[in-house]
């Protein structure tokens, strides 16, 4: 069967011929169906709906404005001349706040909505299931109830809720409310930027900028980060974050608040049309030459007030194009301060990664589990990381412990022998401080020695001595020669430890 100008199905069997404003539509495939303008179902058992859809396969379905099934005749990348080449106009050479940027020419446009009360509230929008929904813009939401509001987020699953730009959720209730953030479990959440939920009732709790444990002692990001960039980008971390979302949102407000005024501009031009039908009738009714006086009246009055609701439309409009006007310019710079906010976080994330990014967190934390439901998890098969960044398995762990073991076993070895070596040290300095005290003890008592006086006189003596526990005793022998003037002296000690010692002077007197 085909349905529409210019549709075409081409099978093996049974052709039938049917005439559609003049031009020849071919049903000769069994079992096949083409819907629409140039729609073409060219195998059996095959379904083409829309303008220009085309498929070659059997048992094949091609639903959609220029969908096509089939051989890829070239690949052009995205700007494809026909429908038989690869590539789509993706627009990727735009910004995403020049993709978001409100236009009322292209609102709607691109969207497939499937399934009973789903809807589709944006640009490039797909919403597949009953009462799914998808907002914004590129923008997916598969799965009954399943809302993807946040632009260019996907939320797949019964009830899925995906809220913040960029967002995933996946799995059935599962939720992604802010930027960039990923919930991927049945009931998991994800309420951090950038933060990753991963598993059933997993949630998000831990934002960028965690200082890890650090088993060599505490470290703050000061003692980490060497750079004086790297310091400020850190302690500038949560606010450069919290200015990404302030703008982001200040962003889609003012998106928000144009479409609102476009809606506006929208209502006003069918009022004007209906003003102007109106008038048409007003004027007709006017022209008419058997209508009485007091007709005439009373639609001279109507005309009147149609001029002058007119007129107020007309000036309502012009209020309306100044304040879409206005709010498109307000749109263009906060959206330059979103995607300046966005590059001055990712730059503050590459500053503080490259110095410190094995012990600094630069996006929110990855949670398998729920520290308020008490759920935690285990990682199995996980190879061994290599690294500084990478994750830890338990062989690793036990690899450390085993050459922990062995090591305190040659360690303990080492450490007796140091002391050892520091006993007998101690041994030597003992001996070493005993003799000098008892040498000091040996000079002290040969100092005490009497001397000769007088002349022609000679003397022996003796002397003691103590020094700190040390003890000695001393003789000596001393004489004066030439009338005086030469003095002799000799000394000799026996000190506590066994040691002696002498000593001998001369000395001359004038």
């Amino acid at each position: 069967m085909a349905i529409g100008i210019n549709s075409q199905v081409t099978p093996e069997y049974n052709p039938i011929l049917v005439n559609s404003t003049d031009l020849k539509t071919n049903y000769t495939a069994e079992l096949s169906m083409a819907l629409g303008y140039g729609a073409k179902a060219l195998n059996s058992d095959s379904i083409a709906i829309g303008q220009f859809t085309e498929v070659l396969g059997q048992d094949s379905v091609a639903m959609g404005f220029g969908a096509y099934i089939g051989k890829q005749k070239q690949t052009t990348g995205e700007k494809p001349t026909s429908i038989y080449e690869s590539g789509f106009k993706l627009e990727s050479n735009k910004t995403y706040a020049e993709l978001i940027k409100p236009e009322a020419s292209n609102r709607f446009n691109y969207s497939t909505v499937i399934g009973s009360n789903a809807k589709g509230f944006g640009y490039h929008t797909t919403a597949y299931g009953a009462g799914a929904e998808a907002y914004g813009t590129h923008s997916l939401s598969l799965g009954i109830a399943s809302r993807a509001k946040g632009h260019f987020s996907s939320a797949i699953g019964s009830s899925a809720n995906a809220e913040g730009i960029f967002s995933t959720a996946l799995g059935s209730r599962a939720s992604a409310n802010k930027e960039g953030s990923l919930a991927l479990g049945r009931d998991s959440e994800a309420d951090k930027m950038d933060g990753v939920a991963l598993g059933s009732n997993a949630k998000t709790d831990a934002n960028e900028g965690v200082v890890g444990y650090n088993p060599m002692g505490n470290k703050t990001a000061n003692d980490l980060l060497e750079t004086d960039e790297a310091k400020t980008a850190y302690q500038n971390f949560t606010v450069t974050r919290e200015t990404v979302e302030a703008a982001e949102k200040a962003m889609l407000a003012t998106r928000s608040a144009y479409y609102e005024i476009e809606d506006k501009r929208v209502e006003n031009e069918k009022a004007q049309l209906r003003a102007n039908e109106e008038f048409k009738k007003v004027k007709e009714s006017l022209g008419k030459n058997d209508i009485s006086e007091e007709e005439k009246t009373k639609l001279n009055t109507q005309r009147t007030e149609i001029i002058n609701t007119y007129r107020e439309l007309l000036s309502e409009r012009k209020e309306l194009d100044k304040q879409s006007q206005d709010l498109a310019n307000t749109y263009t710079e906060e959206s330059n301060s979103w995607e300046k906010a966005r590059n001055d976080l990712m730059k503050a994330r590459e500053t503080i990664g490259k110095e410190a990014g094995a012990w600094i967190s630069t996006a929110s934390a990855v949670s398998v589990g729920n520290a308020e439901k008490g759920i935690t998890r285990q990682l199995n098969n996980l190879a061994a990381g290599t690294k500084d960044t990478d994750a830890v398995n338990v062989a690793q762990l036990k690899a450390i412990e085993a050459k922990v073991a062995s090591g305190g076993v040659e360690t303990a070895r080492q450490f007796e022998k140091v002391d050892n070596q520091f006993r007998q040290l101690d041994k030597r300095l003992n001996k070493m401080t005993a003799e000098y005290r008892s040498g000091i003890a040996g000079s002290n008592a040969m100092a005490g020695v009497p001397t000769v006086q007088a002349a022609g006189e000679s003397i022996f003596g003796l002397g003691v001595g103590s020094f700190k526990g040390e003890s000695a005793v001393a003789a000596g022998y001393s004489t004066a020669l030439k009338k005086g003037k030469v003095v002799v002296k000799f000394n000799a000690s026996i000190n506590s430890r066994g040691d002696i010692g002498t000593s001998g002077g001369v000395g001359w007197k004038w």
